[in-house]
């Protein structure tokens, strides 16, 4: 993925990348920039024919209305699949317009240079994206600042971002003369820049009230950290999640900073759970470091030695309420804190949150701690949960690929005697055919009688054409349908739509992404009401 080969890849102005994230030709194009790939190592691709059933007129409505922003996991895999994956052109004369999205898509969803690297290949670049540029700020963000600097091939460039360029290179150098000298020849190209002006000062020392750092470019973030630029007040943008990773091993970061561009970049799944935690413990070990962030005290709590159990609870708890905003969130947050989950007892006094742990354990794929926080009715003096709420938990570890769906589905029907529940339950075995679990007789029984109220659906013919479309073998078309339908809240859905998109999906080979779809349109990582 980009953090493990983000150096690599910038520092090839050329656009050769690693090994890890390789321009890969399909034997077939070699010359086509359709059939150059861009997948991590190990990243599992569509078959090159994943456009081939498609043509060129219908799908640039579907590639522009595919969202990029916002993504549940799932989604953000499928969409990293067809904008990553080596392949045939779909069929029509001008594809041109389609690799242009294809090259927006790339960057939108973090990956810069593997963006710049098709650009560059490329008759005719996306409008407003260069790919000299790109492999510029690139290289600053995460401190490849010689790369960044160096005389580009065909000598000095014209534009607004050259001539800030030129002026953040010289101060990088020490060069106030020659920081100052760029700083007017681009104002009198008519690019005036005050805070960019303000922190090249303030680099040499020439500013005494300096402004606050700015992380929003590469640019911004190498005069930033020359200049020693203090973190705004305002919280870290989420918009940039490439350069949130960069931010996670670039050398001059604050450790708060740090911290929440490491967040960032792993609910994009730019940066692995291991990076995020390296960068919270580095902090943690610092006296001088104060916890922040619901992630930094809750951490901090749990290892607090003098702490009780309900204290660490409460703190683990407060932090994965708080990201029970969307799926990606839950689940990273879910997955950095599993360590110190894990090592909570199940008491009296922990048991009130024993149903967010345990969704919170089957987010990080620990499904023995999760069947754990079940036991509840073991504990002496411990809240009332309602059966029900527990078998809903073995449900959903089903549906997340773990347990006996015929001893999970004879619980949850058994305890499901309060009102609502039968519906709940009914929407719980709908998702299991969504993952294509099958639900056994008697929750096929539930299922017809207990009916939920329809969800938000899309256009019929919309949903409908995205099936015809995997009937056809022309996954690509199929994924961006799914994505679009789905959007960033699948819990919202109809049942009926999601079974069909599962069911695409299945048939496209895509069964894991139809399991983690279904997990995903649970609910399960929503804060209880």
């Amino acid at each position: 993925m980009f953090s493990r080969t983000l150096a690599a890849c910038a520092c090839a102005v050329a656009f050769t990348l690693s090994s890890s994230a390789q321009i890969e030709d399909s034997g077939l194009l070699q010359v086509d920039p359709w059939g150059t790939g861009f997948l991590a190592a190990g990243e599992p691709a569509l078959p090159v024919t994943m456009w081939q059933a498609s043509d060129s007129a219908s799908l640039l409505a579907l590639m522009q209305a595919a969202p990029t922003e916002g993504l549940t996991p799932t989604g953000r895999k499928l969409m990293r699949r067809i904008a990553l994956s080596p392949a045939a052109a779909p069929q029509g004369d001008d594809t041109a317009p389609l690799l242009a999205e294809r090259a927006r898509i790339i960057f939108a969803l973090g990956e810069p240079a593997a963006a710049a690297g098709l650009i560059a290949r490329l008759d005719t670049a996306p409008e407003g994206m260069d790919a000299a540029e790109i492999t510029a700020d690139l290289n600053l963000a995460i401190g490849n600042e010689a790369e960044a600097c160096a005389d580009p091939l065909g000598g000095p460039k014209d534009g607004a971002y050259w001539a800030r360029l030129r002026a953040v290179c010289a101060a990088l150098r020490d060069n106030g003369a020659g920081a100052e000298l760029a700083i007017e020849m681009a104002a009198g190209q008519g690019v005036k820049d005050g805070w960019l002006t303000s922190a090249v000062f303030a680099a040499s020392g020439e500013l005494p009230k300096p402004p606050p750092a700015r992380y929003d470019s590469g640019l911004a973030i190498a005069i930033s950290v020359k200049a020693g630029l203090a973190p705004p007040d305002s919280p870290l943008s989420d918009t940039r999640p490439d350069l949130a990773a960069a931010l996670v091993t670039r050398p001059g970061i604050p450790a708060s900073v740090r911290n929440a561009a490491a967040a960032i970049a792993a609910e994009a799944g730019l940066v692995d759970t291991a990076a995020w935690r390296n960068t919270l413990d580095t902090a943690l070990a610092d006296p001088d470091f104060t916890p922040e962030s619901r992630v930094e005290v809750a951490l901090a709590t749990a290892r607090n030695i003098d702490m009780p159990q309900d204290g660490r609870a409460d703190a683990l708890a407060d932090a994965l309420n708080a990201a029970a905003v969307s799926p990606a969130r839950f689940a990273a947050v879910s997955r950095v804190l599993a360590e110190d989950l894990a090592r909570l007892s199940l008491t009296k006094e922990t048991a009130p949150h024993a149903l967010l742990f345990a969704r919170a354990s089957i987010a990080a794929g620990d499904f023995e701690g999760a069947e754990l926080w079940t036991l509840v009715p073991d504990i002496d003096g411990a809240p009332d949960i309602k059966p029900f709420d527990f078998a809903m938990i073995d449900a959903l570890a089903v549906l997340a690929g773990n347990g006996d769906p015929d001893a999970a589905a004879t619980r949850l029907i058994e305890t499901a005697t309060a009102k609502g529940d039968g519906k709940t339950a009914a929407r719980l075995f709908a998702l299991w055919t969504v993952a294509g679990i099958a639900p056994p007789p008697a929750a096929r029984a539930l299922m017809a009688a207990e009916s939920e109220t329809p969800g938000k659906t899309g256009k019929p013919g919309a949903v409908l054409a995205m099936l015809a479309a995997a009937d056809a073998g022309a996954a690509g078309e199929t994924i961006l349908a799914a994505v679009t339908l789905v959007g960033s809240d699948p819990s919202g859905r109809d049942a009926a739509d999601l079974a069909l998109v599962g069911a695409a999906l299945r048939r496209i080979n895509a069964p894991e992404a139809a399991a983690s779809l279904a997990l995903e349109a649970s609910g399960y990582w929503k804060a209880a009401k």
